[in-house]
């Protein structure tokens, strides 16, 4: 194929991770229905703070890979809802199961979910 892009841009959850294990072991939705709040962040926080238990989506690292190969992009980005708060080890499952070289400046994360916002106590 001779289309050549600027940049691809992919999602994480989903797409090319399933962190359902870690979302089940940290997120309890009855806590959100109960309206319990600060417990469902709390647990959320927990939850980005791991990336334990992620397993690679085969089919979806295959297909990004064929992507990347058939456009030849100038660069690759990853969009997640995962807060900043668990960068560093996001960061590091990437490049352990789907590009080692990957740009810590192309992985975007949701900027306003950090360690240390007053919405997680």
């Amino acid at each position: 194929m001779n289309n050549k892009l600027s940049c691809i841009i992919c999602d994480l959850d989903g797409v090319v991770v399933d962190s359902s294990i870690r979302l089940r072991k940290f997120i309890d939705p009855k806590l959100w229905d109960d309206g319990n709040f600060t417990d469902y962040y709390r647990g959320y926080q927990q939850y980005g703070l791991t990336t334990e238990g992620d397993i690679p989506i085969e089919e979806g690292i295959k297909l990004l890979r064929d992507i990347v190969n058939d456009y030849d992009p100038e660069e690759i980005f990853f969009l997640t809802a995962r807060g900043n708060i668990g960068r560093s080890l996001t960061l590091k499952w990437i490049r352990q199961n789907i590009f080692s070289g990957f740009s810590s400046s192309h992985l975007i994360m949701n900027r306003h979910l950090s360690q240390n916002d007053d919405k997680w106590v």
